[in-house]
Formats: structure tokens, C-alpha cells, sequence
């Protein structure tokens, strides 16, 4: 590629080198005849001067084939002026012509300039000769059709130049050799030797100006005809000059046999440089081959070239181990009728219509395997006529592979179908459960409230019971009844805890809160139960521990739970309740809580099911210690609830050590407020020795400092259980305050609506209107009214879920039932003094 583009770079050089020449003669006569310098417009001493129109056609044929070497582009300007410039050297050629024929004087010899009247009396009318007239009719000719479509009329455009070339030529000779018929048509003026030069350089720019195309293509070949063409046209040029030389110094014998010397040996010597140049050609082509034949063996397919017949022209190594075809033979012979006439086909729509086909066809190879190729045909034009390429890519091991992944795409698809269909079902089922836990969830916030509610009137009757007058007796029996009350809400809020972790329907409240404060409440729980059984009870807490954020209700729940079950399975020694403080990441604080007991201890096979629900290590019937076995199960689940980690470790007959680790974060001192109001769970706990409560329960109520901000104060008490109405008038009334009862939603907005309570006590589940739904009427009202009315939930359930209908129904604050005379006393404070 690098060799033609020097080749045609060299070719173009030659072309502006003889076009030069030509606008040189053009530009010297006519700055002769413009500035009467009598050597440029007659540098031969003849009787005539070269004439002006001659000069400017010379002139304007040189830069016209210039212009056109530089573009073809057929919409360029260039093109266009050239073009222009061509038919006026074309016509001027043609009408001086006619007029040497029928002798007429058409006056474009005058035109620019004017012969002397001796010039004009002899070759009248001063018209140029008729060699130069008939050269430019040729030489406009010739460039006129450069560039045409037709190809006969791109040919016909280069022999018209090489005519004019061979015209010139002869002209030459006959100057050297003073043959005036060869440079002298008519019996006028003669062609002059530096037209003829000019006529001759200009012949030849006209011939390799497009020397890709027509009988010049031979001149920018690489082929070995195109290394002759250019050696041997360069001895066809030089010839001229040496017979002009021959001829002017034709004085002797000797001068002849020089140039007959020069002759005999100037052609051998370009016939030997053409030979030359051949075998170098012969050689890189050779080595071109050599490179081919081994890029196409390597190639992975069959590669070939067929002729219009079908027949091979060439094929590779693999195209002959797979087809045994060989040079000269068709592919089809072996094939049948309707697969041959097929191939036929498309070999003729390459042929026809050069397209370039894609085709898969299945090939039986010569060692009897049926194998897959796919195969592209297109066209190759060479100077014989169009042949078929042919590239085949075996490409069975990639369709045996597709058709393995088709299979495994069909085997993927069915398990993806399986998988819907059991995700379907699962969705199905989950849907069922999703169903199943909500009727749970329901059943249990019923039978919540329906075990919740009696027992809340059994201890709140209990409580209201005066103890004086009572004989120790009766006490006896009032204490057991309260312990069995207190016993029966333990197991239900077991329970209800368990179902309530088991569904996930437990959420973390977290606030800031002391640690110290918190495990003095836990102590201050199991106390009159380690009294009862005089056991010890040991507190080691870490001094200067931080207050700390995170759910104080659940992590009481967790300490109570271990620390009763060490009080409960021991029966002397101590318990030990110890809290230290781990690593601190950040604000992160891991604290580690420590409970320890010198009890019955649980050995390695017990503690395997130590965290089953509902089992417990003595599963006998006339086991001593009681419960449901879902204390440590509730314990656990809360723990990892709360991010932490829980261990026990514990020796038969020695004790037990159950420890967790739970992530809190620091908080500083000053955000632990405990006097301000905020929603918290409230419910009983077995946190009272019934042997110290003795007395009266007006005794008691003394010891509230509050109650004297109670009294006279209204309250609206919304319950539909009549048992619960009474005791809780009567709590209330105990405490000093004035209760009026409503006993569905509906009669509570309309008491609320009437008169302004300091405080409504409203029940969540009420017939007619429920708690949630009266508590949005009634801050309808407040807000029509501009007020705040304090609305306190009374509820069976404490969970998170609960806590958020609440606040959404527009409550302030809830208790949940059994309430105790304390809590209520504690609440109505806070909101009374809002």
C-alpha cells in the first residue's frame, strides 16, 4: 500500500512537471506578443512568430489538466474552470481548422493581437498552423472527457492524448532529421519546434492524469506489466530527443553510428532494467503468496475462491481436509439436487448481485463426521471477472454448547416455575399464617381482657378490703386469696408476653434512665420474698456508672425474672445481683448484668431444656416448684431483643449463674428526669409482702403526700363492667376525688361535652364506640371548646402497638389493668397538676 501511494505521488510530480512546461510556453509567447519581445514569441528566428492564440491555448490546457490532477470532485470549481477552459483550447483548435479547410477568415487570429502586415501578406491571414490547430482540437478533446462515466469515453480520452503524443513525436523527428511533411500539414505556416515540445509534454500530462483507469492504469500498477510500462515508456520518451539530436548533427558517418550505438544500446540496457524490475516483482509478489498461503493454512475455517462455474480457484489446507476438494473441482457433486441447485443460487445472487450471504449448512467431512459451518459468500473482482469468496467457521461445538445451555435455559425454567408455584403456596400459607396470627393476636387481646378484667376486680376488691376488725383469720384467708390473684396475672402476662415476642409485636421504648435507680426496684420486688425464706440478697453495683438509654421496662423485666427465679430455687444461702460496666465503643456501653444463687443448681442434660418453651428441669408431678416454664424463654428472647448476649453456667446441688451483656447508650446525668410526665407501661407486680399489709387502707393513704391536690377534683370514669365501676369509684373516691361514670363511648362524649372533667379515665374496649374512637371525638370537642381535657387509657394489653393507638386516638398517658390505688393515685397526680 505504502509502494502505490509512492507511486502515485511519483506519477503526479511527472504530471505537474509537464504541465509546467506547457504554462511556461503559454506564459512566455503570450509576454512576447503583450510586451513585443521578439525572442518569446519567435525564440526559432523563423519567418512567422508563434502565434498569441497559440500561447494562450497553451496556457490554459496546462492549468486545466493541473486543476484536475488536484480534484475529482465533479462539483468542485476546479472541475468547473478546467472544464471552461478546455472548450475554448477544443473550439479555438476546431475553428482554426476550418478555417484552413474552406480558406473562410473567422477573425480569431486577430483577436488579442495583430501580425505585421508582411507576417499577414505571407501566411495569410496570420492564422496558426494547421499541426497546432489539429493538436489543441485533440488536446481539449482529451481533457473535455477526463472524468466521464462512461468508460469507453475514459478510454477514448487517454488514446486521444496518446495520438496527439505519437503526432508530436513525429513532429520532433521530423525537425531532427528535416522532414518538413512530419511538422508541416499545410502549404502555409509550420508547426514551430517549441509548440511541438509543448504539444508534447502536454500530450503526456493529458495521458497520466488519471492513471487508475483506461490504458494508463498500466503506468501505476505494482504488476510486472506496469514495472515494464514504466521502463520502457521512459525509452519511448527519451527517443525523440535522441533522434532530434541524431538529426541536427547529421554531418558524418560517424556521428550516425554513435547515435545508432546509443540506440542498439539503450534498449537492451531498459529491457534489462525492465527484466529487473520484474524478477523483484516476481520476488516480493512470491513472498506476498508465501505470507498469504500461510496466514490462510493457520486460518481456523475453510477459506476458497470459486469462479462463475462453481469451480475452486483456490483453497486451504482445511477446505481440502474437510471437503477433499481440489483446484479446478466443484463442491456440489456429492450433495443433493435440491442442496445443489441451492448453493448454485446463492452463488449467483454473489455473482449478479454482489451481496454478501450468511449461511449455516451442515458439511460431511471426509472422515464421515457430520460437522456445522457457518459460512459467509461475497463478491471479489479481479481484472478475470467477478469470483465467490468463501469463509466457513466451524461452529458445531458452539451450537452443541448453545443447544446444552437451551437445555439447561429449559431445566433453569421449570425449576423457576416450581419455585413460583412454591412461592405461590408459601405466599399462600404465609398468608394463612399472617391470617392465623391475627386471629391470635386477637384472641389473646380478648382473652386478655376478659382474665385481666375479674382479676383486677378481685385485687382491687382485695385491696379495698379494711383490714381492721378482721380476725388474723379471716386476714389469712384475704392474703391467700390476693397471693392467688397475684399468681393467676403473673401466668396470663407469661403468657401474653411469650405470644407477644413470639409475633414480634414487642418494640423497644428507649429513654434515659439510672442504672442504680433501676436495680433498687428489682431489689426492692424480691426482698419480702428472700425475707420469707431468710436468704440473703447481695447488690454490687459499679460505682460512678452513667445513666444510660434504652428500655428500662424490658431490662427491669429481664433483672426480675432472674432474680426471682434465684430466690425461688434457693433455699439458704444468698442471691447475688451484680452489674459492671464493659468495653465502651463511641457512646456505646456494654454492661454486664450478673445474677448468682447458692441453689438446687441444674446439671448439663437439664440445661438442654432449660430454654424450651414451656418445659421446666422437673417435669414431675409432685415437682416443688411451680411456674410455666416460660420465665428464662421470655428472658432470653428479650435480652436478644435488646441487642445483648445471655449465658448461664451452673453446678448441680452448688448453684447457678446466669449473666447477659446488653448494649446501652451513655447518657449524661442531667437528661434522667423522672418527675416529667411520659406514656410508660404500668401494670402489677408481685412486688409487695402480703404480711405488710397491715392496716387500713385510709392507714395507707396517708403515706401519700399528693393526695391533698386530688381532692375536689372531677373525674370521668368510662367502663362497661359494672364489678370495675364500683371498685374504681370507690379507688377514686378514696383518694379524694369526685368520679361520675359513663358506661360506653357515647355517654362519655356526651358527659364531656357537658361539663369539664380534670381528668377521663377511658377503657380501650367499650361497646357501641370503643376507647380509641371516643377519645377522637372528645378532642374534637376540646378543640371546638379551646381546651385540653387529660384522657388516661385504661387497657388489658402493653404492648407498643397499643401504646401507639393510644397516642394516635389523642390519649395522654395509660395504665394497664389490674390498676393498684398507688398507680392511680400516682397518675391522677401528674395530670392533675398538667
Amino acid at each position: 500500500m505504502q509502494d502505490q501511494d509512492s507511486q502515485d505521488k511519483t506519477l503526479a510530480v511527472v504530471v505537474h512537471i509537464l504541465c509546467a512546461v506547457g504554462i511556461f510556453a503559454g506564459c512566455a509567447i503570450e509576454i512576447g506578443w503583450l510586451g513585443g519581445i521578439e525572442i518569446l514569441k519567435n525564440p526559432m528566428g523563423a519567418d512567422a512568430p508563434i502565434k498569441i492564440n497559440s500561447g494562450l491555448c497553451f496556457l490554459l490546457s496546462g492549468v486545466s489538466i493541473l486543476m484536475l490532477s488536484y480534484s475529482s470532485d465533479k462539483t468542485s470549481w476546479y472541475r468547473r474552470a478546467a472544464m471552461v477552459g478546455a472548450l475554448v483550447v477544443f473550439l479555438t483548435g476546431i475553428l482554426t481548422i476550418s478555417e484552413h479547410v474552406w480558406g473562410v477568415n473567422l477573425g480569431i487570429d486577430q483577436l488579442f493581437a495583430r501580425d505585421s502586415e508582411e507576417v499577414i501578406r505571407a501566411y495569410a491571414p496570420g492564422r496558426m498552423s494547421l499541426n497546432a490547430s489539429i493538436y489543441f482540437a485533440l488536446l481539449g478533446l482529451s481533457v473535455l472527457l477526463i472524468d466521464r462515466k462512461e468508460r469507453l469515453l475514459r478510454s477514448a480520452q487517454q488514446w486521444i492524448a496518446v495520438v496527439m503524443w505519437l503526432m508530436t513525436t513525429l513532429a520532433i523527428v521530423g525537425y531532427g532529421y528535416g522532414f518538413r511533411e512530419l511538422y508541416n500539414y499545410g502549404a502555409i505556416n509550420p508547426l514551430r519546434f517549441p509548440s511541438a515540445i509543448a504539444f508534447y509534454c502536454l500530450g503526456i500530462a493529458a495521458f497520466l492524469v488519471r492513471p487508475h483507469s483506461g490504458p494508463a492504469a498500466i503506468y501505476g500498477s505494482r504488476t510486472t506489466a506496469g514495472a515494464i510500462a514504466r521502463t520502457l515508456g521512459l525509452a519511448g520518451i527519451l527517443l525523440p530527443a535522441l533522434t532530434f539530436i541524431s538529426g541536427i548533427n547529421r554531418r558524418t558517418e560517424i556521428d550516425l553510428a554513435v547515435v545508432a550505438f546509443l540506440l542498439f544500446v539503450g534498449f537492451p540496457i531498459a529491457v534489462w532494467a525492465a527484466a529487473r524490475r520484474l524478477e523483484k516483482s516476481d520476488q516480493e509478489r512470491l513472498q506476498i503468496y508465501e505470507r498469504f498461503e500461510q496466514f490462510m493454512s493457520n486460518l481456523p475455517g475453510l477459506a476458497m475462491l470459486l469462479d462463475a462455474d462453481g469451480r475452486a480457484v483456490y483453497i486451504n489446507g482445511d477446505a481440502q481436509k474437510v471437503l477433499d476438494l481440489k483446484l479446478g473441482e466443484k463442491n456440489l457433486t456429492d450433495l443433493p439436487t435440491e442442496a445443489a441447485r441451492q448453493l448454485d443460487d446463492l452463488n449467483r445472487k454473489v455473482l449478479e448481485e454482489g451481496q454478501r450471504v450468511e449461511t449455516v449448512r451442515s458439511v460431511r467431512t471426509t472422515s464421515g463426521e457430520t460437522r456445522t459451518y457457518f459460512a459467509v459468500r461475497f463478491p471479489v473482482d479481479d481484472a478475470r471477472g467477478r469470483l465467490i469468496g468463501i469463509v466457513g467457521l466451524d461452529i458445531t461445538e458452539q451450537q452443541r454448547a448453545e443447544q446444552t445451555i437451551r437445555e439447561l435455559n429449559d431445566a433453569l425454567e421449570a425449576q423457576v416455575h416450581q419455585l413460583l408455584t412454591a412461592n405461590l403456596e408459601l405466599e399462600a400459607t404465609r398468608d394463612a399464617a399472617l391470617e392465623s396470627a391475627r386471629a391470635k393476636s386477637d384472641f389473646l387481646d380478648n382473652i386478655s381482657h376478659e382474665l385481666r378484667t375479674p382479676i383486677a376486680g378481685i385485687l382491687g376488691t382485695i385491696e379495698l378490703v379494711p383490714l381492721d376488725g378482721l380476725s388474723a383469720e379471716n386476714q389469712e384467708l384475704l392474703r391467700m386469696a390476693n397471693e392467688s390473684a397475684v399468681q393467676l396475672l403473673a401466668t396470663v402476662e407469661s403468657l401474653l408476653d411469650f405470644s407477644n415476642l413470639e409475633a414480634g409485636k414487642l418494640r423497644l421504648q428507649e429513654h434515659d434512665f439510672s442504672i442504680a435507680a433501676m436495680v433498687d426496684t428489682v431489689l426492692s420486688a424480691i426482698k419480702p420474698m428472700a425475707n420469707k425464706k431468710n436468704i440473703c440478697v447481695i447488690e454490687e453495683v459499679e460505682p460512678q456508672l452513667p445513666s444510660v438509654r434504652g428500655d428500662a421496662g424490658k431490662l427491669r423485666h429481664i433483672l426480675l425474672n432472674l432474680a426471682t427465679n434465684a430466690v425461688k430455687f434457693t433455699d439458704k444461702g444468698c442471691v447475688l445481683l451484680r452489674v459492671s460496666a464493659g468495653d465502651q465503643v463511641n457512646d456505646i456501653l456494654h454492661l454486664q448484668f450478673t445474677v448468682s444463687d447458692t441453689g438446687i443448681g441444674i446439671s448439663p442434660e437439664e440445661r438442654a431444656r432449660l430454654f424450651l418453651p414451656f418445659s421446666q428441669v422437673d417435669t414431675s408431678h409432685s415437682r416443688k416448684y411451680g411456674g410455666t416454664g416460660l420465665g428464662l424463654v421470655i428472658t432470653k428472647k428479650l435480652v436478644e431483643l435488646m441487642g445483648g448476649t445471655f449465658g448461664v453456667s451452673s453446678i448441680k446441688g452448688k448453684g447457678s449463674t446466669f449473666w447477659c451483656t446488653i448494649p446501652l447508650v451513655a447518657a449524661s446525668p442531667q437528661s434522667v428526669q423522672l418527675e416529667k410526665p411520659h406514656m410508660t407501661m404500668t401494670g402489677s407486680q408481685p412486688t409487695s409482702d402480703p404480711d405488710q399489709e397491715a392496716g387500713s387502707h385510709e392507714a395507707q393513704l396517708h403515706n401519700y403526700d399528693f393526695v391533698p391536690i386530688l381532692a375536689g377534683c372531677d373525674v370521668l370514669l368510662v367502663e362497661d363492667n359494672e364489678a370495675l365501676q364500683q371498685l374504681s369509684r370507690q379507688q377514686l373516691e378514696s383518694l379524694g376525688l369526685r368520679a361520675e361514670i359513663a358506661g360506653s363511648g357515647q355517654e362519655a362524649l356526651e358527659a364531656v361535652a357537658k361539663h369539664r372533667y380534670s381528668v377521663v379515665l377511658m377503657d380501650c374496649q367499650l361497646p357501641v364506640m370503643d376507647g380509641f374512637e371516643a377519645a377522637k371525638r372528645i378532642r374534637e370537642v376540646d378543640q371546638s371548646m379551646q381546651r385540653h381535657t387529660p384522657i388516661i387509657a385504661m387497657t388489658t394489653s402493653i404492648t407498643p402497638d397499643e401504646t401507639e393507638r393510644c397516642r394516635m386516638a389523642g390519649m395522654d398517658d395509660y395504665l394497664a389493668k389490674p390498676i393498684s390505688t398507688e398507680e392511680l393515685a400516682e397518675k391522677m397526680a401528674i395530670w392533675v397538676k398538667q
